[in-house]
């Protein structure tokens, strides 16, 4: 560091041996350093002392469930059972005793069952805080690569090689089932005591009848890998596969027939309803039907990251997660409604209003201006500087804008709502305005 221009230099070494590669100050005094790891260090003293900062590692989401209206939880890929107590927003790490591409299944809210690559199934009945190994009887046995849960008595789980096994009991006791199959079984589906159904490779699909002890192979329209099978009632299910693969059921399972995929890497989906649904994939997409997978519409995720599951509370609350500790949450289903450009004269100005009304329960509404065409975001934050709800409105066309905004969901307070626009000439455009909801 030097404090006359450079004419004296004063040997700084930063904390942990860290190599800088590169290093930045706005001011003379609070300077940030960051390193070839994703290291970062910050002095806020001209560099005589300094402070690791440095990210949590980013977490690699696979598996999400809606459990309340606040209560969600997600797999990691960093060992751990992640658990939410307002709708995604922020995560609490509960240890599990397996990272080997673990499974979950929920019975109530706290009755959790994980299954892994080694074959090894665990229970908890905290929510992951403390965990019991249960199925001893069955080792040894091939990896196990699904499992799914009827309340808290009966499951059923799925591996390598056609292996099934099944509990009544809440896992206390596991028994062998016989499946008929040597392909190996991704997807399971409990949807009562006496049915339930399985899918995996070369387009496999099985059915139990009269209890989970008696499987038989159900016709299949197709060869494709199937990964995961869920039923919205007793007769409407649907299955997604490989290669944008979605199969369809009104019949409670007896017949299956392929329906319209509207991408190829489709890992997720979640039907709250015989008609609606939502699917989602790599690069962010996720697509929303509402006539049972005829016709799919494109919702802007606002992120580029692979989605590898998501699950709607109802038709409105949903939550989606994937790579990069991607977590996207929703409270109107998903739409992209709100933007509108009246016409009439252009704006001269990029501008952000006063949103109205102000203070405003549980609905406002944001308005702005583009004066050329611009990629836009718009983002809530509390007063914590925790962002709330974001909007990536992509590129958007030069005119007037509003954006009705419904925070129902949170609590009384101060609020922070922030745009950010660039130009199509590289002009930049931010601005910050205070909202207040009061309840």
């Amino acid at each position: 560091t030097t404090t006359d221009g450079g004419l004296n230099w004063t040997a700084d070494t930063l904390s942990n041996n860290i190599p800088p590669q590169d290093i930045a100050s706005a001011d003379g005094r609070t300077v940030v350093a960051v390193g070839s790891g994703g290291e970062v260090l910050v002095s806020k003293d001209s560099g005589a002392t300094w402070m690791d900062q440095t990210p949590p590692t980013k977490i690699q989401f696979s598996s999400v469930k809606y459990l309340s209206s606040d209560l969600v939880a997600a797999i990691g890929n960093v060992d751990g059972l992640f658990v939410s107590n307002d709708s995604g927003k922020t995560w609490t790490r509960h240890q599990m005793p397996s990272g080997l591409n673990v499974q979950f299944a929920f019975g109530d809210s706290s009755n959790c069952w994980i299954c892994d690559d080694s074959s090894r199934i665990f229970h908890s009945t905290d929510l992951g805080l403390t965990w019991t190994f249960q199925n001893e009887q069955n080792i040894p046995a091939p990896p196990l690569y699904g499992i799914s849960f009827l309340g808290d008595s009966t499951g059923c789980a799925v591996g390598a090689g056609g292996f099934i096994t099944a509990t009544s009991d809440g896992g206390n006791t596991w028994s062998l089932e016989t499946s008929g199959t040597t392909h190996n079984l991704y997807g399971v589906f409990v949807a009562s005591p006496w049915n339930a159904w399985a899918v995996g490779d070369g387009g496999t699909i099985l059915a139990s009848s009269g209890g989970l002890s008696t499987w038989s192979s159900q016709a299949s329209p197709t060869t494709a890998t199937l990964r995961s099978i869920s039923f919205s009632d007793s007769l409407n299910g649907y299955i997604l596969g490989d290669n944008g693969t979605i199969l369809k059921t009104t019949d409670g399972g007896a017949t299956w027939t392929p329906t319209a995929s509207p991408a190829n890497s489709l890992n997720a989906m979640k039907f709250t309803g015989p008609d609606t649904g939502w699917i989602a994939g790599d690069g962010g997409n996720i697509f929303n039907t509402s006539d049972g997978g005829a016709n799919w519409t494109s919702q802007k995720s606002g992120s580029g990251a692979n989605i590898f599951s998501l699950d709607f509370l109802n038709s409105k609350q949903g939550i989606a997660i994937g790579d990069s500790s991607v977590v996207l949450t929703t409270d109107n289903g998903g739409a992209y409604t709100g933007i509108r450009d009246p016409g009439g004269t252009l704006p001269t100005a990029f501008a952000l209003y006063q949103n109205y009304p102000n203070p405003f329960n549980p609905s406002t509404t944001v308005r702005f201006d583009l004066k050329q065409p611009s990629t836009v975001t718009l983002e809530i934050y509390n007063t914590l500087g925790q962002r709330v709800k974001y909007w990536n409105y992509g590129m958007m066309n030069a005119g007037r804008y509003n954006e009705n905004i419904n925070m129902g969901q949170y609590a009384s307070g101060v609020y922070f709502y922030r745009i950010a626009a660039l130009g199509r000439d590289g002009e930049e455009f931010t601005s910050v305005k205070k909202l207040m909801l009061v309840k």
